[in-house]
């Protein structure tokens, strides 16, 4: 019987040379997107209202989803809770905006909205679209595999190659 013990020395990504680094960015490029990275889109839709039922970043590049609520509900919820900056903030102001101006033109208690809700959902669900997309993006970055790696605590060998 024969016993034998092999040593290796690894690294940390930063103890890594450029090459080896390129190397372990290779190998682990699709870390952040292997399991259902979408779900925190699909969570933020979900608590203002709007239900995503699909989508496509591709070549199809499209989404379904429905509102779980009313159009004037959703926006009102996207107001309270997204900044100003975003996209979804600024679809449910113009669609809060114009319905205001409706309800004020109208001399019926019971406006027709139907036309400015179906466009009020077309838009929101892109630019919901659009998170998705971004999201994939950053997750499948060259920064964004770092930061996983490192907050990990990975250790690779000299060539990159994880341990």
């Amino acid at each position: 019987m024969r016993t034998e013990t092999t040593t290796r020395t690894l690294y940390k990504f930063n103890e890594l040379s450029e090459d080896a680094q390129d190397e372990a960015i290779e190998e682990l490029s699709d870390i952040n997107l292997d399991y259902e990275w979408w779900t925190g889109v699909y969570e933020d839709a979900d608590q203002v209202g709007i239900k995503i039922t699909g989508f496509d970043t591709g070549r199809g590049n499209m989404i379904h989803g429905d509102l779980t609520q009313s159009a004037e509900d959703v926006a009102t919820s996207i107001i309270k809770t997204h900044g100003e900056s975003c996209d979804t903030y600024k679809t449910a102001t113009n669609y809060l905006t114009e319905l205001e101006n409706i309800v004020a033109n109208t001399p019926d208690d019971d406006p027709d909205t139907e036309d400015i809700d179906t466009e009020f959902t077309r838009a929101i669900l892109e630019d919901y679209l659009s998170m998705l997309r971004q999201n994939y993006e950053y997750r499948g970055s060259r920064k964004s595999i770092i930061e996983t790696i490192e907050a990990n605590d990975y250790e690779f060998t000299a060539d990159g190659k994880l341990s």
